[in-house]
Formats: C-alpha cells, sequence, structure tokens
C-alpha cells in the first residue's frame, strides 16, 4: 500500500477535507469563489519519483474551474501554518480547455499557455470521475512534470521547475469536489 500525501487546506471555512487515509483524500469547496483561498496543497517534495491522481467528483458548472498541478514550494514559510503565499509559480492542466496554465501564485489559476496537454473533448461525457495523474520527476536532468489524462498517453514537459515543489489543485465554484489519491512516492 502506498502511503498517502496528507493534503492541507490553509482556510478551513473555505474548504471541507475528509477521508485524508489510506484512499486519498476528499476537498469540497465550501465558499468558492468568495474565498480568500481556493488552493490546496500536498507535502514539500525535494527529490525523487512522485504521482498522484485527482479525480473531479462533483463539478458546479460545466467549464470546471479546477486546475491540477505542482506550486513552486522553495521558499519557506515565516509562520506555522505554512503560509501558501511563499508559492510563486503554478503549473496546472484545466480540463475544460486541455491546456497547460502557469500562475505566478496559488490563488490564482494562471494564464492559458496554449499547450496542449489533452486533446480530446470531454464536453459530452462532462467532467465527472475526469481523471489527472499528475507526476513529478524531481531526480531527473532536467525535471518533468507529466500529466496523464483518463486513458490518454502521459504528456511531458519540462518547465524550469525550482528546487521544491508541492502538490497543488485550484478549486473555484462552491460544492466543486475533488478526491486525491497518492500512486507513488520515493523520498521527499
Amino acid at each position: 500500500m502506498v502511503k498517502q500525501m496528507q493534503w492541507e487546506v490553509f482556510d478551513k471555512e473555505d474548504f471541507e477535507l475528509t477521508d485524508n487515509g489510506p484512499d486519498g483524500c476528499t476537498v469540497v469547496a465550501v465558499t468558492g469563489m468568495l474565498a480568500e483561498d481556493r488552493s490546496l496543497m500536498g507535502p514539500r517534495l525535494r527529490s525523487g519519483k512522485h504521482s498522484w491522481e485527482m479525480t473531479n467528483s462533483k463539478i458546479f458548472y460545466t467549464d470546471a474551474h479546477i486546475f491540477f498541478g505542482v506550486a513552486d514550494a522553495t521558499e519557506e514559510p515565516d509562520d506555522e501554518e505554512g503560509d501558501p503565499e511563499v508559492c510563486t509559480t503554478t503549473w496546472g492542466y484545466s480540463p475544460p480547455t486541455g491546456s497547460l496554465y502557469i500562475g505566478s501564485e496559488p490563488n490564482e489559476h494562471g494564464t492559458e499557455d496554449k499547450f496542449k496537454i489533452c486533446e480530446t473533448e470531454f464536453w459530452e461525457k462532462g467532467f465527472i470521475d475526469h481523471k489527472c495523474i499528475v507526476t513529478v520527476d524531481l531526480d531527473s536532468s532536467p525535471r518533468t512534470l507529466s500529466f496523464t489524462i483518463d486513458d490518454e498517453d502521459p504528456v511531458t514537459i519540462e518547465p524550469e521547475m525550482p528546487e521544491v515543489v508541492r502538490p497543488w489543485c485550484f478549486i473555484y465554484h462552491e460544492g466543486d469536489t475533488v478526491h486525491m489519491k497518492t500512486l507513488i512516492t520515493h523520498p521527499v
């Protein structure tokens, strides 16, 4: 059995986090776009190969403002609570567009990069049970970030990844629900 990553929410009023156990965890956006914090993060990763699966369980709108990826976590937080504001860059996949988005802080989805991670149209199926496997290889040179969407082939990019990253998820609408499960984790 793979040890599950512990996901953090920074404002307990904005998210409901359940089942943070051996089968992963489920997070529900309680306040949605009105929330001060719309992101959640996994642990700091410095080395090794790590892979986690994120599945949309419920979405408020069909354009699914949910983004899955990683955030720069090089800077250490000044406080005990692990302030997410120290993260400066995010790389995330958006299900409706199939594109890579690059942001400058964890509480925004960033700008569409026009690099297509997934060309498949999911509008007919909808985004319920839509799975995204995110994999980071922090020991490869250069470091790589891969996205595997449902049963598609993995797409690997080589962003200039910082020394430390954190699994990252941005959830925008009230009621949006995501299940997260660790697939592989090697030394952090």
